[in-house]
């Protein structure tokens, strides 16, 4: 996702970029889980490593050139908060339940 965000902000025929399900989830906190998973046994460095890949995407959509348009509908938690929250627009439903857990994570560790 990082790569295609970084080309559609340097194309010139891109107005705008809307982030979307692919489904009926738009983020469902996998990272969470998989990220304290992988800690628990040991593996810090692929959650250090799959953080950093996150954190920079997130960044980059926080600095974005162009106006980025959220369409949140259904679960968005974790990476998908981080993701649509710095988007110029967000669309919400009623069927959006959003939740951002590192709270629960960190009370685990």
């Amino acid at each position: 996702m990082y790569e295609k965000s970084r080309a559609y902000e340097d194309d010139p025929t891109v107005k705008l970029v809307i982030l979307k399900a692919n489904g009926k989830v738009f983020c469902c906190g996998g990272d969470l889980a998989s990220g304290y998973t992988y800690v628990q046994l040991g593996h810090w460095s692929f959650g250090a490593s799959y953080y950093r890949k996150e954190f920079c995407l997130d960044y980059l959509l926080a600095t974005y050139k162009k106006p980025l348009l959220a369409i949140l509908d259904g679960s968005v938690i974790g990476g998908g908060v981080g993701i649509s929250i710095h988007s110029t627009f967000r669309i919400v439903t009623e069927n959006t339940v959003n939740i951002y857990g590192f709270h629960q994570v960190i009370f685990h560790l």
